[in-house]
């Protein structure tokens, strides 16, 4: 497994290296940056199995890096602030190790990347209604889309949240091994399609599960590529 660490701050950086180093000598650390503008040049060119963020960088917020660039990787926030585990978790961190990082912290988060490699688990996000928070399961999501300037999802049991996400943002951080953007409004899971039919103009309309409270249709210009996506799932 190859690991890519983005922090700016020396000691923090080779804790985290030695921990690795200690722990998991089969992960390489394939570079490091200190910076958003480093990191995101770097990963436009770069794929890595595994990205360890700080949220404080020196010209930045790390999560100015999916402003930026799309991470499709899993990846593990670091930071001596609490306060951003809701933010870090609905961009799709796998875990939030606070600072100075412990042996034990980072073996369960990256324990958790390997289950989810193993598993095919696609991640998890923390969703705020009132004064609840409900962890979400992205294997949960059967379609999001966008109505009237929000964005909503809806779980395969039917239930439906609003996100602060805005639809493009998903279609960036969502695997695109799972999720389609069949239209400019809509992102749906491969595995809540049920059957599709053509519509004039090369169009399709799909049927989901559980039941869209809209009509469901792949647009002329995304509908040569979702068909391809059907066809090849691996």
């Amino acid at each position: 497994m190859t690991a890519y660490i983005i922090e700016d701050e020396p000691m923090a950086r080779r804790n985290l290296e030695r921990i690795l180093h200690n722990e998991y000598p089969e992960i390489e650390v394939v570079g490091t940056a200190d910076s958003v503008e480093e990191a995101v040049g770097w990963l436009k060119t770069h794929q890595p199995q595994l990205v360890f963020m700080d949220i404080q960088l020196s010209d930045g917020s790390c999560f100015d890096i999916f402003e930026e660039t799309e991470i499709r990787c899993p990846f593990i926030i670091t930071t001596a602030y609490d306060q951003y585990a809701l933010q870090a978790f609905e961009a799709g961190s796998i875990d939030y190790l606070l600072k100075p990082v412990t042996a034990a912290g980072l073996k369960r988060a990256v324990s958790r990347c390997l289950q989810r490699s193993n598993a095919g688990s696609l991640g998890r996000m923390l969703l705020r209604v009132g004064g609840i928070i409900y962890p979400v399961s992205l294997s949960q999501v059967a379609f999001a889309y966008a109505q009237e300037r929000n964005t909503f999802i809806v779980t395969t049991d039917n239930q439906r949240f609003q996100l602060s996400q805005s639809l493009e943002d998903l279609a960036q951080r969502w695997d695109s091994l799972h999720f389609f953007r069949i239209s400019r409004s809509c992102l749906v899971a491969r595995n809540a399609i049920r059957e599709m039919r053509s519509l004039p103009g090369g169009r399709y309309a799909l049927t989901t599960d559980p039941p869209a409270p809209f009509e469901v249709e792949v647009s002329r210009g995304r509908a040569k590529d979702f068909i391809h996506w059907l066809e090849h799932p691996l």
